[in-house]
């Protein structure tokens, strides 16, 4: 991830506050990934967005009668932390939801065989972050 401004992390803490996301999804019954997102219809901001914290760029809705056509920027896996920390002190609506994906970041085991505790404590914050939204 590239070094970036006060400024930068304020606008990207306004982009997670009002088109972000932030959630655990479950690959199967035992495995969850951490997930940051933020959705536009306005591709050149997902570009600036790319171009300054990097990730990944990819449709999210085609457009139809109904809707414009949007697209989603994901954060690497392995730059979620930075990110979330670096923009954290901007953010109002999805502080809570940072700091409870932090805090699974930080509490989680990794790899190996998840234990039984273990599993527990994933489903507790799967949970907790998906009435957050």
């Amino acid at each position: 991830m590239m070094s970036n401004s006060l400024s930068d992390l304020a606008y990207c803490a306004g982009l997670m506050d009002g088109e972000g996301c932030i959630t655990l999804t479950r690959d199967s019954e035992s495995n969850y990934r951490l997930r940051v997102k933020i959705t536009s219809s306005d591709y050149s901001v997902l570009e600036w967005l790319q171009e300054h914290f990097d990730g990944y760029i990819h449709l999210s809705r085609k457009e139809s009668k109904y809707n414009k056509e949007a697209w989603d920027w994901i954060c690497k896996v392995e730059d979620q932390v930075v990110f979330l920390f670096g923009i954290l002190p901007y953010t109002i609506i999805k502080r809570a939801q940072i700091i409870e994906a932090l805090n699974y970041h930080f509490e989680k085991q990794n790899g190996g065989k998840l234990t039984e505790d273990e599993y527990k404590l994933r489903s507790a914050y799967y949970e907790r972050l998906k009435t957050m939204k």
